[in-house]
């Protein structure tokens, strides 16, 4: 059994120590990126530079055998130090129906980047705690000092577990200035990073304490063999821990939150606040501060934390006996027990009939009527006036639009989530589902979003919308919009005609307003991304007609229903929404995109509304604009840079510059201009293209835009009759045809086809003049003289398939090889010119095969190498041929040229004339390899030992040749038959001191 080889060198870990930070140590004791272990077979493998655990604890077993560590405490570097919740408490991804949806439940979670306390890594050399990565530890209780998120130079988290090429330097951040990888790294040494100090009765400190108490418990149970009393442990921390999340998140969400904890948030606050100088009002410091605050009101032990408990419960009831949400999801203590410990049971009671969400009450039975007929006419994405009012800042517009579906529907028939998108006919992974709805941000949708999903849920059982949507998805759409139908539009508003199958796609998704695509409409990846580019190509008179297409195509299905209708957005007119109010500026809009050539999310960013929501509008309304790349605003100065020049199509280009549209305007061309060469000249599109320097685009935009009409494509009357004497009668080819008549040869052979004439394929025409050849001579020259077929093709003047077909023809074998090689002799003679014809067996002398192969012993390759043929082509010849071949014969172990070195010839040469392996190996008539072989195996050591050097170099006459005769190191190693290097070490073993070039000595 194979045993893992061990590591020279032994690094204990320090107490608590993540993995990483121990490989990390390794890496850097040698001097190696961290990558390196996953090529030694230690059960290792990193991605993103952190490490991936085995599926098993025991896959660890090499790396603990490596380093001569104990299994146990490897565990407890890793994830596997922390407990197992039991699958009741919800340790995995399972469906809970209370839950409404799919969740993620490990409270546990370690963060990809790691905070951490300076003054810990001064202190241990630069080595990180496992602690450090989750998301519940935020002071140090040792130091009393807030851990540390970011790098105080480059801004970014330490990039210490992130890249696995970089060979770490403890203490030091390893990330990159920029995202650039070829970009220097910021090599600041963490452990000089400023903190802030807490006293000894900081809130902060006491609620992390309290954390840390209760995350050591849940720790010191065993993994395995969980018992009734600590499953029941752990069911504990992993509720106080939930609820304290649940807590922050709440906290977090509402305006005045730092009002209602009192003096613990603003204490708390008012430190990180000096800390970072920025005001905590978003992102991961809020989240901090939150968290902290919620632990502080948890742990503190008086009346005026429980007195303010009581205040947030009533909103925070109904949370806690749910999920905690977001990235923390674990399963809360549905039996209300921070309401019964802080508040009592009367309370609790009390509280419990507070408890008022927007949802309704669950359903397990059948829908009835209005519910049936509210939730057909919901589509899987919001209508895009309501996403434009509803959507949250920051959301994805595909499944924030999704989300809001389903929260309506579920305010409609108060279903799970995964029964609610089986309605909306979203036919996928039920973990998909409830990451869409996670996603979505269904669970920090803002109270009064909640009201008009309330409000449009109640609309719609009363007064169902016009559209049947649930019918609509169920229709086959592969007649939608015939190719024929949009090259009609496409002329007519001059579009590109190839665009057919996005057209299709966003004709289908407008009719179905639907999330996935279904039923005859499967457009690519590649399609997907080119959508945008035909928005941005369509304009209001493309739409109307495109939704006439749409109209046609349900009315000759025999539904009578609008294509797009949507509910009355006037019911939420008096909420404060976070989306922008509508309907939006679209002359504001226009000019942004099109006159000022900006981007959607810049035109987002000028409007003060969200990039989301201005894509959502022009989904639903495109505006024709420019598709070429645009200039970007500058971030820090809000001003863009001015547009470099072109080198071809100027004018285009002064099209999309800065100046002004009336200046503009100017530089186009005139009507006059554009009607003497269109209709006077009666120049082609691409012609004046080419004159104006404008794309052909550009130059129908105009034409239309002065009142000039386009004229289609050029079409030529052909007579077929013509076609057919010149082809048939006349014995013409179609090229020539095609150049008499002025039209491509395709429209000949297409015409022909239609007249039912056969197309004549590749080969001698009738009529054609056929060259007579000596057929005889032909065949003398190529089998007996050996000429290849393309010095007979030069000879006879004809091309070289002729020959071919020609010898084909009067049964002559052709062969493929290549070269033509003389074999009358026994030495092999090239024919100077190369050919690709092999030469028949007959050719090759029988005496020539024996020489070589039985005479002289020659192998198989070597004889079929002097013939320029193959092995198998010579073994083929020589059965003809009645040559007995070899059969093959294997030497026994330690056969061979090694056995038939003398040995004491060896060792004489070596050790006595101190010869090199190269010498002996030439004077042997011996490759080197093989008087190494055998000179190890005889004993002798080889030159390049170090225990040869020592004996082979004594230190008086090396003394007495360095230092008093003044030899050369390379004459020194010549006369002693070693290299270089062994005599530099032989002078470093005795002392002796080197010379300078010039004499002077070191």
């Amino acid at each position: 059994m194979m045993t893992t080889r061990t590591l020279a060198v032994r690094i204990p870990a320090v107490p608590g120590e993540s993995i990483e930070s121990w490989t990390d140590a390794y890496a850097s004791r040698f001097n190696v990126p961290r990558s390196v272990f996953r090529y030694l077979n230690y059960g290792l493998r990193t991605r993103h530079g952190l490490i991936q655990l085995p599926a098993t604890p025991g896959g660890l077993q090499p790396l603990a055998d490596a380093t001569e560590t104990s299994l146990e405490g490897l565990l407890t570097m890793t994830e596997y130090a922390f407990p197992t919740v039991d699958a009741s408490a919800g340790a995995f991804a399972r469906r809970e129906a209370d839950q409404r949806g799919w969740t993620l439940r490990n409270i546990f979670r370690l963060r990809p980047a790691s905070r951490f306390c300076p003054h810990c890594l001064s202190e241990n050399g630069g080595r990180w705690l496992l602690r450090w990565r989750i998301g519940w530890e935020l002071v140090c209780p040792r130091h009393q000092c807030l851990l540390v998120d970011l790098c105080q130079r480059c801004g970014t988290s330490p990039a210490l577990h992130r890249m696995a090429t970089y060979i770490p330097v403890l203490q030091e951040c390893g990330a990159h200035m920029l995202d650039n990888s070829a970009d220097p790294a910021c090599t600041f040494p963490l452990g000089q990073t400023l903190t802030a100090g807490l006293s000894d009765d900081d809130p902060a400190l006491i609620a992390q304490r309290t954390v840390s108490k209760t995350v050591s418990t849940a720790m010191s149970i065993p993994r395995d063999g969980v018992t009734a009393d600590s499953d029941t442990a752990i069911l504990d921390a992993v509720s106080f821990l939930a609820d304290a999340r649940v807590l922050a998140i709440r906290l977090k969400r509402d305006a005045d939150w730092s009002k209602a904890a009192n003096e613990h948030s603003s204490h708390f606050t008012g430190l990180l606040e000096n800390l970072t100088a920025t005001d905590v009002d978003r992102g991961s410091l809020l989240d901090v501060a939150a968290t902290a605050t919620s632990v502080s009101i948890l742990s503190a032990d008086n009346a005026t934390a429980a007195e303010m408990l009581r205040l947030l419960l009533p909103s925070f009831g109904t949370v806690l006996s749910r999920t905690s949400g977001y990235r923390y999801t674990a399963r809360t203590n549905k039996g209300g027990r921070l309401e019964s410990i802080f508040c009592g049971a009367s309370q609790a009671n009390d509280i419990n009939a507070l408890k008022q969400t927007w949802r309704r009450p669950q359903t397990s039975g059948e829908l009835t009527s209005p519910q049936h007929a509210a939730v057909s006419s919901i589509p899987q994405r919001m209508w895009p006036t309501w996403a434009v009012r509803l959507l949250i800042p920051g959301l994805n517009e595909d499944y924030g639009a999704v989300g809001l579906s389903l929260a309506t529907v579920i305010a409609v028939t108060g279903k799970p989530v995964a029964d609610c998108a089986t309605l909306l006919g979203i036919d996928e992974d039920p973990r998909h589902i409830g990451s869409v709805w996670h996603r979505a941000g269904s669970a920090r949708l803002p109270r009064s979003v909640l009201s008009a999903i309330t409000r449009l849920g109640d609309y719609l059982v009363d007064h169902p919308g016009k559209i049947d949507y649930d019918r609509r998805r169920q229709l086959d759409y592969s007649q939608l919009l015939p190719e024929d139908k949009w090259r009609q539009i496409a002329t007519e508003h001059g579009v590109d005609m190839g665009r057919h199958e996005l057209a299709r796609d966003f004709l289908y998704r407008r009719v179905t307003l639907n999330y996935q695509r279904t039923r005859g409409v499967a457009a690519s990846d590649r399609r997907t991304r080119e959508v945008p580019r035909l928005l941005a190509l369509l304009s209001p008179q493309i739409v109307e007609a495109l939704d006439h297409q749409a109209s046609v195509f349900l009315n000759s299905l025999g539904i009578d229903e609008p294509v797009c209708a949507e509910p009355p957005i006037d019911l939420i007119a008096d909420l404060d929404l976070p989306g922008p109010p509508v309907p939006l500026p679209r002359d504001d809009i226009t000019n942004l995109l099109r006159a000022d050539n900006l981007s959607v999310r810049d035109a987002a960013r000028a409007l003060a509304i969200s990039p989301a929501a201005l894509r959502i509008y022009l989904n639903d309304q495109p505006i024709q604009r420019s598709t070429r790349r645009r200039i970007r605003r500058s971030k820090s100065s809000g001003q863009r840079p001015e547009a470099p020049p072109s080198d071809s199509r100027s004018s285009d280009a002064a099209v999309h510059s800065n100046t002004a549209p009336d200046a503009r305007r100017a530089t186009l061309p005139s009507r006059d201009t554009l009607y003497d060469a269109y209709v006077t000249r009666r120049q082609t599109v691409r012609e004046i293209s080419r004159d104006l320097d404008l794309s052909e685009h550009k130059v129908r935009i105009l034409l239309r835009e002065n009142g000039i009409e386009v004229r289609g494509r050029k079409t030529v009357s052909v007579d077929t009759a013509q076609i057919v004497d010149l082809y048939v009668t006349q014995n013409q080819p179609s090229t020539e045809i095609a150049r008499q008549l002025g039209v491509s040869r395709t429209t000949i052979t297409n015409r022909l086809r239609e007249a039912g004439i056969t197309i004549r394929t590749g080969g001698t025409q009738e009529g054609a003049s056929v060259v007579s050849l000596p057929i005889e001579e032909i065949k003398h020259l190529y089998v007996d003289e050996l000429m290849t077929l393309e010095q007979l093709s030069v000879r006879y003047g004809v091309c070289r398939p002729t020959i071919a077909r020609r010898l084909k023809d009067s049964g002559v074998v052709i062969f493929r090889g290549r070269r033509v090689v003389d074999y009358t002799a026994t030495r092999r003679v090239e024919v100077s010119t190369p050919v690709d014809d092999a030469v028949p067996p007959a050719a090759i002398s029988p005496d020539a095969i024996k020489s070589l192969y039985v005479d002289r012993k020659l192998t198989l390759r070597a004889t079929a190498k002097r013939f320029g043929i193959s092995e198998s082509r010579l073994c083929e010849i020589m059965r003809e041929q009645g040559i007995a071949i070899r059969t093959p014969s294997r030497r026994p172990p330690g056969a061979g040229r090694v056995r038939l070195l003398p040995i004491e010839e060896l060792r004489d040469r070596y050790l006595n004339k101190h010869q090199s392996i190269a010498d002996i190996a030439a004077a042997l008539d011996a490759a080197p390899s093989t008087v190494g072989k055998r000179m190890r195996a005889a004993g002798i050591i080889p030159a390049a030992a170090p225990e040869s050097k020592k004996k082979l170099v004594p230190g008086e006459l090396l003394r007495k040749r360095y230092e008093e005769e003044g030899c050369l190191v390379k004459d020194i190693a010549h006369e002693f038959g070693v290299s270089n290097a062994c005599i530099y070490e032989c002078l470093h073993r005795e002392g002796i001191p080197l010379r300078r070039p010039r004499g002077k000595s070191v």
